[in-house]
C-alpha cells in the first residue's frame, strides 16, 4: 500500500470546469424541454393541468437540487486543487 498522494492540479481544475459545463448544459436542455412541454400543457385543463403543474413543480425542485449539487462538486474540486497546490508550494519552500 502506498503512503503518498499524487495530485495533478490541472486535472482537478479541469474536472471542476467540466462539472460546471455539464451542469450548464443540463440546465439548458431542461429549460428547452420545459418550453416545449409548456406549449402543449397550456391547452390542458382541469385535472390534467393540475397533475402536470404538480409534477412540474417536483421536476423544477429536482433540477434545482441537481444544479446546487453540481455547483458544490465543482467548488470542492476547485478548492481541492488550490489547497493541494498551496500545500506543495509551502512544502517546497521548506527546502530553501
Amino acid at each position: 500500500m502506498s503512503d503518498h498522494i499524487l495530485v495533478n492540479f490541472q486535472t482537478l481544475h479541469q474536472a471542476s470546469q467540466d462539472v460546471q459545463t455539464s451542469a450548464n448544459k443540463i440546465e439548458q436542455m431542461l429549460s428547452d424541454l420545459r418550453q416545449d412541454v409548456t406549449k402543449i400543457a397550456q391547452s390542458w385543463q382541469g385535472q390534467a393541468q393540475q397533475g402536470y403543474n404538480a409534477q412540474q413543480t417536483k421536476w423544477d425542485q429536482a433540477a434545482s437540487d441537481l444544479k446546487q449539487t453540481c455547483a458544490k462538486i465543482a467548488g470542492s474540486l476547485e478548492q481541492a486543487a488550490v489547497s493541494y497546490q498551496q500545500t506543495e508550494t509551502k512544502n517546497a519552500g521548506l527546502w530553501g
